[in-house]
């Protein structure tokens, strides 16, 4: 009995590990995110792109709100070749809420298992919308990754350190 009860403990602790990590999650054609659960889902993304292939818009919507970007944000988002998603609820909430990232990709990377070379992520509170963070991803032919990061980005003034 006592084998048994540790290797559930050990299941479950793994299982809460994992789901501790960024995970990235598929974007449907409707712009749904169907692995977001309940409380915060369903969450959809809706991305309009100009001519030149400049993100125009985007609103992310979710069951406790509706939150878009501003044109001094969308105006990084100008060589955008594709948008991710990913995103985590276990972390503990005094440090970091239940959030999504949306992950503008301008360049992507060799292998599917890195990082794409260029791309402007921002992070949204499952619970209210809210922008958490900002940050610009770069990743040079040589030495690691490289970003600039914004935190508790409130104001268009935040943005133009981009």
């Amino acid at each position: 009995m006592g084998k048994f009860i540790a290797g559930t403990v050990l299941v479950v602790m793994s299982l809460a590990a994992q789901a501790h990590e960024d995970r990235y999650f598929k974007i449907e054609k409707d712009g749904s995110i169907p692995e977001i659960p309940e409380p915060w889902g369903p969450v959809r993304v809706v991305v309009h792109y100009g001519s030149s292939g400049q993100v125009r818009s985007v609103q992310l919507m979710g069951r406790h709100f509706s939150a878009g970007l501003a044109p001094c944000v969308l105006k990084h988002l100008d060589h955008v070749v594709k948008v991710e998603a990913y995103g985590s609820w276990w972390r503990d909430r005094s440090i970091m809420p239940p959030y999504v990232s949306l992950e503008f990709v301008e360049k992507p990377s060799a292998s599917p298992e890195l990082p794409p070379a260029a791309a402007i992520s921002i992070t949204f509170s499952l619970e209210n919308g809210q922008i958490l963070m900002g940050q610009q991803i770069q990743d040079p032919w040589w030495g690691s990754p490289r970003g600039h990061s914004l935190w508790n980005v409130r104001s268009c003034a935040e943005w133009n350190s981009l």
